[in-house]
């Protein structure tokens, strides 16, 4: 009986927040946001359910169930599917979900959920499949690396040339993070009469906060060891008679030019025409005080109140071009510039989530039971997409370097 009322109560559970992501989704689409599909989420979901159903977990779920179903705290006749669930359910899923919508990866990069601890992520591949010398191409190189100048140009007899549509694939293996927060007896009686507050209440949502902090600051780090080139802009490099404010202020516009330069490397090496993908910054808030000092910049933020996440924040769209989103954790000097579409060959990295947080019931760490304790632990597998099966870089990242040296 007691099986039969959890697993309801998870499943009405997951099918009320797949509602939730579904109209936020609908909300975000005239947003900033990318597509946090249905199915998306509702895989995270499940494989939450999945882990929650073994004896581990089940256990857990029980002895909660059994402890707060005692007399004048639960009657079991009247167990309803949200007021009197046990705090660890009810917590579960809706932290799954706090955790990845509120993950930058689902701006940045391509997200593929995954549905075992190993798993492969799919991206097409479309390859010439000859060679030609004269061009240089090989059989094998990818269309947007390449470009046949006389490729396609063909006598009477003579031979077609070709071209190949591959499934390239990539093995991935979730990585573990994994957190704990605790408190002692004393200290949560204390909280709970003198402040009102309970202790595990306020320490569990930070837990999960943590967790999204070190998912991007990982994915961060790898998108610029990612970076395929660098552009270099000197904010003191002023001509020698530029010594009034005014010129000085003209010179600082160099910043706005370092980023159409790196967006033009892209665009070059990437074969990508500006209007198929959505641009991205990402620079910390002192980098951004430069761009909203500039004069002539427009910085579109009213369509949508500013998404602040932990240690990041959406700042708006810089000259209807590049979505900027501010990292607390981000180089004063650097400025990390990437694209995001969803054609194939647009994606510059990837996070592939299994489970993306699990929060452990409380348990006692020490042998005089003062001590308490709750876990977290989040499973993925993120990184960069490489140019070549060889390489570790990709050209829709640059680096920009803002160094006086």
């Amino acid at each position: 009986m007691l099986g039969e009322r959890l697993e309801k109560f998870l499943q009405e559970q997951k099918k009320r927040l797949v509602k939730l992501d579904e109209m936020e989704n609908t909300w975000n689409s005239k947003m900033i946001r990318s597509d946090v599909g249905k199915q998306f989420g509702e895989i995270l979901y499940e494989n939450t359910i999945n882990w929650l159903r073994s004896k581990e977990a089940y256990r857990a779920l029980s002895d909660e169930y059994i402890l707060l179903n005692q007399p004048g705290v639960i009657d079991e006749t009247t167990f309803t599917l949200s007021t009197d669930a046990p705090t660890f359910t009810t917590q579960m899923l809706p932290l799954v979900r706090k955790v990845y919508s509120r993950l930058a990866a689902l701006d940045l990069v391509s997200v593929q959920p995954l549905k075992a601890p190993t798993g492969y992520i799919y991206y097409l591949n479309k390859r010439y499949g000859d060679t030609y010398a004269s061009d240089s191409i090989t059989a094998g190189d990818r269309l947007d690396t390449e470009k046949g100048t006389t490729y396609a140009q063909s006598s009477e007899r003579g031979t077609i040339r070709e071209i190949n549509l591959q499934m390239t694939r990539k093995l991935v293996e979730a990585t573990t993070d994994k957190l704990k927060a605790d408190w002692s007896l004393e200290a949560e009686q204390d909280f709970r009469s003198q402040y009102g507050i309970d202790v595990e209440t306020e320490l569990v949502p930070e837990l999960a906060d943590e967790i999204t902090r070190e998912l991007n600051k990982r994915l961060l780090t790898a998108l610029l060891n990612g970076a395929a080139h660098t552009v270099n802009w000197n904010p003191t490099n002023y001509l020698p008679g530029d010594t009034d404010t005014l010129s000085r202020r003209a010179y600082r516009r160099g910043i706005y030019d370092a980023v159409i330069d790196a967006q033009a490397w892209v665009m070059a090496n990437k074969k990508v025409d500006s209007g198929m993908v959505d641009w991205w910054l990402i620079m910390s808030p002192a980098t951004w005080a430069r761009f909203a000092k500039l004069e002539n910049q427009n910085i579109n933020n009213i369509v949508i109140d500013r998404q602040s996440a932990i240690n990041q924040r959406y700042e708006g769209v810089l000259n209807g071009i590049f979505k900027v989103y501010v990292w607390d954790y981000m180089s004063d000097t650097t400025i990390l510039l990437g694209i995001n579409g969803k054609n194939w060959k647009f994606a510059v990295g990837y996070y592939a989530p299994y489970i993306p947080l699990y929060t452990s019931p409380k348990y006692i760490i020490n042998s005089d039971f003062s001590q308490f304790a709750r876990g977290a632990m989040a499973r993925y597998a993120y990184g960069v997409l490489p140019e070549t099966s060889t390489g570790s870089t990709n050209n829709g990242l640059v680096r920009i370097n803002i160094s006086s040296s």
